[in-house]
């Protein structure tokens, strides 16, 4: 298989470690050359063994999955340094929201912060007077 000029590094191993060991139970991933001895090789591979998921991957991925390795470990520590989050809404939660941040003008961020602050500040204070009473 290629050799990489990229490295796996301590800080990105477990990264690393999740999207082969994902891409191992996928059916359809790695290609037909691939063939299932090389599953059981990495099985044996712990997360934080950045060392041994290099030589693993030099020895079985090719320059593509190299590729797709390491655009799937960037993907990952941006989104780990965003300060942006992702989250899920029923339809109903959803509706709701953005009808009220376009009556305000404001993103469904700001109508959240708006009108959650007031709660949110609620029990943060009950949460400092429990752990001044500790």
């Amino acid at each position: 298989m290629a050799k990489a000029k990229y490295k796996v590094t301590k800080d990105d191993s477990l990264k690393a470690w999740m999207y082969i060991e994902s891409k191992l139970r996928d059916q359809n991933y790695p290609d037909e050359e691939f063939n299932f001895e090389n599953k059981d090789e990495f099985q044996n591979i712990q997360p934080n063994a950045n060392n041994k998921i290099n030589k693993w991957c030099e020895k079985h991925l090719d320059k593509k999955q190299w590729q797709q390795l390491k655009d799937s470990i960037r993907a990952n520590r941006s989104r780990a340094a965003s300060d942006k989050k992702s989250v899920d809404l029923e339809r109903n939660a959803w509706e709701m929201l953005s009808t009220i941040a376009k009556s305000e003008g404001v993103t469904l961020s700001q109508a959240i912060e708006k009108h959650l602050k007031n709660t949110y500040m609620k029990i943060q204070k009950n949460n400092v007077e429990l752990y001044d009473k500790i």
